[in-house]
């Protein structure tokens, strides 16, 4: 990710059904252009016993709380299924 505000934080929010489900701080971005460049295990902030099938929104920030008004932010949606065998 990058075109963050540089040397500054960025932030994970994860939402699903309108409510916010975690605020996670990922680094800072980069002196030239605010990137950063880092790896997730699942998505950020949510416990895998609290992961369920379903929708969940992503939105990648400078902004330690969630506000859909702040710019730049990047969005983005993950969709978790549950398969049967």
């Amino acid at each position: 990710m990058s075109g963050f505000i540089p040397r500054r934080n960025i932030y994970v929010h994860v939402r699903r059904g309108g409510k916010t489900l975690a605020n996670t701080r990922l680094g800072k971005g980069d002196a030239r252009c605010g990137r950063l460049s880092t790896k997730q295990r699942r998505i950020p902030g949510v416990r895998a016993s609290r992961l369920r099938s379903g929708s969940y929104d992503i939105y990648v920030d400078n902004k330690p709380t969630f506000s859909r008004t702040q710019r730049p932010q990047f969005q983005s949606r993950v969709t978790i299924f549950t398969t049967f065998r």
